[in-house]
């Protein structure tokens, strides 16, 4: 125990020096490797999308697709008329040509007719694909078959040709808009601005929102989500090898010692990290010795088997917690000690009672005591020794607070 003690004593000089070190590292993962997986599992994905689904899904996503372009189109031909309708005749007349020549491409003209062409091709390239997959009887796991990848690349790239052929349109449809709304003047030379002239400002900018809303609906995918959920990153960064990885990229180290010192560490926006800021604080070093040596002492006492006393008030630099749980431990153990020699005297009575009521039972079931009366002067005498022994051990029997 002697040499415990001292073990205690030395571990509390050691803490004494306070010292704190932080080190961030970051390693960096082949980009090329990255790049070729993502491809990879993006192939993979497609792939699985279009075995599992049923002939004529696709043409029914193009569909979904397309109603949906259809209908944020249509929202941007109203914002056009609005437009038109805060302009002069002439400027007026020009931009309204550019709505009705959109409104009837997206009802009933040659977007309705491309798209519907998207469909049966989105269809007939999928059949092909599932058709290749089972005759060649690939998996879906390691790498892509090379005709296989050229199928799922023509696949994937027809489902964006529709989007950029349209995306296309409509950025000069825009331009050409801006351009009748910048050569508007609706107010003469040295006349005071007309009340609308405000609201041309507004009305081009809900256009502007509208365009980003249609290239928005343009850029998905007819075969799934494409937000960051869904993305392979993870699962690639997740299972890469430990030789794909280049360590100690960047590295940050900080390091204090005696007193309170408190490190600043930035993440940039590289993911890479930095040292910004140290500072240290010596005031509390000395209150700081004081309590670990004088924690030291309290435990070595208190494992040593030695109650310690509550700290006196006002100190503060003795070891207050640790006096004061040793306080508290010393109440509860006499408290534990005193319900255990209660709980003892009230198992030592019932047994006493048991002994009684036992040993007289074979009297009074035999003779002579069996043929006689509950009067008789010998029964009676034994059932007022029953009674008086539980009588005398009544106070134990009846004992419920053990506290």
């Amino acid at each position: 125990m002697r040499h415990l003690f001292l073990a205690l004593i030395m571990a509390g000089a050691a803490l004494l020096a306070g010292c704190g070190q932080l080190r961030v590292a970051v390693s960096v993962l082949d980009p090329q490797y990255v790049h070729n997986e993502v491809v990879e599992e993006s192939q993979r994905k497609v792939y699985r999308k279009i075995v599992l689904a049923k002939p004529g899904d696709m043409a029914a996503a193009v569909d979904r697709k397309f109603a949906d372009y259809q209908r944020e189109v249509l929202v941007l031909v109203q914002r056009y008329e609005g437009l038109a309708k805060k302009f002069p005749p002439e400027p007026a007349a020009a931009l309204g040509e550019i709505s009705d020549g959109l409104r009837k491409s997206i009802s009933t003209g040659s977007i309705v007719g491309n798209a519907s062409e998207e469909g049966t091709e989105a269809e007939r390239q999928a059949q092909e694909i599932r058709a290749f997959g089972a005759r060649i009887q690939w998996s879906c796991r390691g790498e892509v078959p090379a005709e296989l990848r050229e199928k799922l690349a023509a696949f994937q790239a027809r489902d964006k040709e529709f989007a950029v052929v349209q995306q296309r349109d409509l950025r000069a449809l825009g331009a050409s808009v801006r351009q009748i709304a910048a050569r508007v003047t609706l107010t003469a030379p040295g006349a005071p601005a007309a009340p609308a002239a405000p609201n041309i400002a507004a009305e081009t900018q809900a256009i502007k929102a509208q365009e980003a809303v249609v290239a928005a609906v343009l850029q998905r995918s007819i075969i799934g989500d494409a937000s960051i959920a869904h993305t392979e990153y993870a699962y690639i960064v997740a299972q890469a090898r430990e030789h794909l990885w280049a360590p100690n990229y960047n590295q940050a180290f900080a390091s204090g010692t005696m007193g309170n010192v408190d490190i600043v560490i930035r993440m940039n926006s590289t993911a890479d990290f930095s040292v910004k800021g140290m500072l240290f604080d010596a005031s509390k070093v000395a209150q700081v010795a004081s309590k670990v040596m004088t924690q030291a002492l309290l435990i070595g006492a208190q494992m040593s088997g030695v109650p310690t006393a509550t700290a006196s008030t006002g100190t503060q630099n003795s070891g207050d917690a640790l006096s004061k749980s040793s306080s508290e431990l010393s109440v509860l153990e006499a408290a534990l000690a005193k319900r255990q020699a209660l709980s003892d005297a009230q198992r030592d009575a019932i047994r006493s009672a048991a002994r009684v009521i036992l040993g007289s039972a074979p009297a009074l079931e035999q003779e002579p005591l069996k043929a006689k009366l509950a009067d008789d002067a010998a029964r009676k005498a034994l059932h007022q020794s029953i009674d008086a022994t539980i009588a005398a051990l009544r106070p134990l029997l009846a004992m419920q607070d053990l506290q």
